[in-house]
């Protein structure tokens, strides 16, 4: 009978011993695959931030050569704000936000004057609170969807805090200068 009775809790211990390999087996396995999909998702939107830093630099490059850019150059002088708008641009992102349910604080440095046929710019930091996909969808409004100001992305870092993410973007924001100063 005591035979009987350590051998079912051996079968039961062997059993539950097993059961719970399999359960951390599978949470591994999900976790691993969720942050592979997290971390392509990372690499291509710093792709993409990189990819739009760059355009100006090469705006300034080609001005140089070309009688084309021109036109483009009308185009970008139209785009910027004015560099009194640049007040604007904190509850412009408060009502970014809002669409995706997004908390956002943001920071803005007052640069200076444009240099080598570049416009003017300020640095800015933007701190937002919130799901993953609604940060994503926060961030492709703010980079590629505004018509209010011309913003490039220098760095971003997606941090998760308990059940929601923190993305922490640096970048600049393009103006121009009240007086109509040409790039």
């Amino acid at each position: 009978m005591e035979e009987k009775s350590y051998n079912r809790k051996v079968l039961w211990s062997t059993l539950l011993i097993l059961v719970a390999v399999v359960a951390f087996g599978a949470s591994a396995y999900w976790l691993k695959n969720d942050m592979t999909l997290l971390a392509g998702k990372i690499s291509k939107l710093r792709n993409d931030a990189a990819a739009n830093a760059n355009s100006l630099e090469v705006l300034a490059r080609l001005k140089q050569g070309s009688e084309e850019i021109d036109e483009y150059q009308k185009q970008i002088e139209q785009i910027l704000p004015i560099e009194d708008k640049l007040i604007l641009l904190k509850s412009w992102l408060e009502q970014v936000a809002s669409g995706p349910r997004v908390s956002v604080a943001s920071n803005l440095e007052m640069s200076g004057t444009a240099q080598d046929g570049l416009p003017a710019f300020s640095y800015f930091t933007i701190v937002a609170n919130g799901d993953y996909s609604a940060l994503i969808l926060f961030m492709r409004e703010i980079e590629s969807r505004s018509t209010s100001y011309l913003i490039t992305l220098e760095t971003m870092d997606i941090t998760r805090q308990s059940d929601k993410y923190q993305l922490v973007a640096k970048g600049k924001i393009y103006y121009k200068h009240a007086l109509g100063e040409k790039l």
